[in-house]
């Protein structure tokens, strides 16, 4: 697991409140859940796949941030100040609940 000197990339936790458009649609409107915390972002891997004759591609990271309970796979995590959003898919907590990593997707 990292050490807190590790920790040098600003992460937002956000969670999907839904809203309502103009035509009475259900729309995502994903809303800070907490401060920002510091975290360490690796990229992992990368796949292209073909999804309704279009190909769409996928970066896997893992993210590492201090243990946290909230952090849920329903939420995501955006990179502050680089535009970039990581859909959580699992939450693995260190055994002393210090540090968590989250195993994450960002869409390309």
């Amino acid at each position: 697991m990292a050490s807190t000197g590790n920790l040098r990339e600003r992460l937002r936790v956000e969670i999907n409140r839904p809203a309502t458009d103009d035509y009475g649609q259900s729309v995502a409107d994903w809303q800070h859940d907490a401060p920002e915390v510091w975290g360490r972002v690796e990229y992992r891997s990368g796949r292209e796949y073909q999804r309704a004759a279009q190909t769409h591609a996928e970066l896997a990271a893992v993210i590492e941030i201090r243990y946290r309970p909230d952090v849920r796979p329903q939420k995501r995590v955006a990179w502050v100040g680089r535009g970039i959003v990581f859909d959580i898919g699992a939450v693995i907590p260190d055994e002393k609940r210090l540090f968590m990593k989250l195993l994450c997707t960002e869409q390309l």
